[in-house]
């Protein structure tokens, strides 16, 4: 799940993506919850269906955040490391309330196993969590883990 997001009426949305393959039936979107007063509202809840390079939805998103109006996605469509498709994409357009990005995301290399993403205003980073079984070594039984951020005024 995607860490809040102000939205302008000082409530706080919290982000969760789903992640489906591009052989799945549905369309992967991505669901905006209101939260404010401490609990969960009982508004609508936003929908987005975030764009990828393609100009189609966005496969096998593990986390989302969504930062004014750019929704931000990490993706990792394969199970391994080697030639792994793992990328952070930037799906722009985004309005409140709903309004789905328009024309093609733009891709950037991540690495793999990423999932989690958070929005740090006051650093401008975005920080993710990294969680892949098979990363550790053969024989091992741990996963590994890693958080890392990005200044994201570079991308």
């Amino acid at each position: 799940m995607g860490f809040p997001t102000n939205a302008a009426n000082g409530e706080k949305i919290y982000y969760t993506s789903q992640y489906l393959k591009k052989k799945d039936s549905r369309t992967p979107t991505v669901y905006g919850f209101h939260f404010s007063a401490g609990s969960f509202q009982e508004t609508p809840v936003d929908t987005y269906v975030p764009k990828d390079n393609t100009g189609n939805a966005v496969d096998y998103s593990q986390g989302v955040v969504r930062i004014n109006n750019v929704l931000w996605s990490s993706i990792t469509g394969q199970d391994i490391y080697k030639n792994s498709n793992a990328r952070l994409v930037r799906s722009t357009g985004v309005t409140a309330g709903g309004t789905s990005p328009k024309g093609k995301g733009e891709r950037f290399r991540w690495p793999h196993g990423s999932e989690d993403l958070y929005y740090e205003t006051t650093t401008d980073y975005l920080w993710c969590l990294t969680e892949h079984p098979l990363s550790s070594a053969k024989g091992k039984s741990h996963q590994d883990r890693i958080v890392f951020g990005v200044k994201l005024s570079t991308y």
